[in-house]
């Protein structure tokens, strides 16, 4: 660990997005066809656990003595905002450009400032009530539902460190909370809906792993080593092979490699501590929030050079690589080509995170 950073866990963060990315990117190939990388969607919730780590370990005594709450919010939405609403503004411009010059331009052109869209849907996206039920499908920026989901998760651990006494009890009870109600629910991928819930119970569960992790001094740097390859299996095996019955438990699969990692010692995490892994680590936030516009454009750009070239370019899909347009709801679809109307829209092919 170095100038209080967890090192090994922010390449982690690195490695997450780029998942992220991998499983939306545009241009198909076998590799998108293995379970790990269908089923990648969940590395979003990775984010939320370590959050919920770094939060409680950076803030939790500050806010407990008497720290200034506002302050903390300010904070929080000052790192989280700006990336937004900067995106937003690109999304606004390449809707108005749509409206005015692109749209004759892709086959099936839709109509403008309509649906994920709409003016109702750039005011939910700016005060970030995109993870809350208000709209049955993502709104313009799709990744930014995490977002909205994380910073009500912050309130949360705010005001939980101000009113009680005994945090581990209260973040263990709020963790099963969530949880329960997105098995009650019974739909962990939707993100219009239930993407809070997701957050608070992952942000709750790292927020436990800050309180409750043992001192892993006393390990050996090869008992250590171990066990990140144990928790590196795991994460795999888990985000390989995961059902819809067994989705809640994500945060806790999650929660293993965050402990672990946080060490900073052992095999793998000095792997995690390269300069390489280090830089995807810090613009890891950047790359999760500007990917999907970059493939959207390369997904249209696609489409049009289709349509005056008339070819048929099968190697590349819509961001989401969903084969069921429909699926507007669900943050999980299955890596193929879009239908024609997808290609001008690729939002409606169900991106998650």
């Amino acid at each position: 660990m170095k100038s209080g950073r967890h090192e090994a866990l922010d390449g982690l963060r690195g490695v997450s997005a780029l998942m992220v990315v991998v499983f939306h990117s545009t241009f198909n190939s076998h590799l998108k066809l293995l379970p790990l990388i269908q089923n990648s969607w969940l590395f979003v919730d990775f984010f939320f656990v370590l959050s919920g780590f770094i939060i409680t370990e950076t803030y939790l005594g500050k806010i407990r003595r008497g720290g200034d709450l506002k302050r903390f919010i300010l904070l929080r939405l000052g790192r989280l905002y700006p990336l937004h609403l900067a995106m937003l503004g690109l999304y606004v411009a390449y809707e108005i450009a749509w409206a005015l010059l692109l749209k004759d331009m892709v086959p099936g052109g839709r109509p403008a400032f309509e649906g994920a869209n709409s003016p109702g849907a750039l005011v939910a996206s700016l005060l970030l009530g995109q993870a809350f039920g208000l709209f049955d499908h993502l709104l313009w920026n799709p990744p930014s539902w995490s977002i909205s989901a994380e910073f009500f998760a912050y309130l949360v651990f705010a005001f939980t460190c101000l009113l009680v006494r005994n945090m581990r009890l209260v973040m263990a009870s709020i963790a099963l909370l969530a949880s329960l109600l997105c098995l009650w629910l019974g739909d962990f991928e939707n993100q219009t809906f239930l993407g809070f819930s997701r957050a608070v119970a992952g942000f709750a569960i790292g927020s436990l792993v800050s309180q409750l992790r043992a001192d892993l001094g006393g390990w050996s740097d090869g008992a250590l080593s171990l066990a990140q390859l144990a928790c590196a299996l795991l994460v795999i095996a888990f985000v390989s092979s995961s059902t819809d019955a067994f989705l809640w438990l994500a945060p806790v699969v999650f929660a293993l490699p965050v402990a672990v990692f946080a060490s900073d010692r052992g095999l793998l995490s000095r792997g995690l501590r390269t300069r390489p892994a280090q830089f995807l680590g810090t613009v890891s936030y950047s790359v999760y929030m500007v990917h999907f516009f970059v493939l959207m454009l390369a997904s249209n750009a696609v489409a049009a050079l289709q349509a005056l070239l008339k070819i048929d370019l099968k190697a590349v899909s819509a961001p989401g690589g969903g084969e069921n347009c429909s699926a507007a709801r669900s943050s999980r679809v299955t890596p193929g080509c879009c239908s024609t109307s997808c290609w001008c829209w690729p939002r409606a092919c169900s991106p998650i995170a």
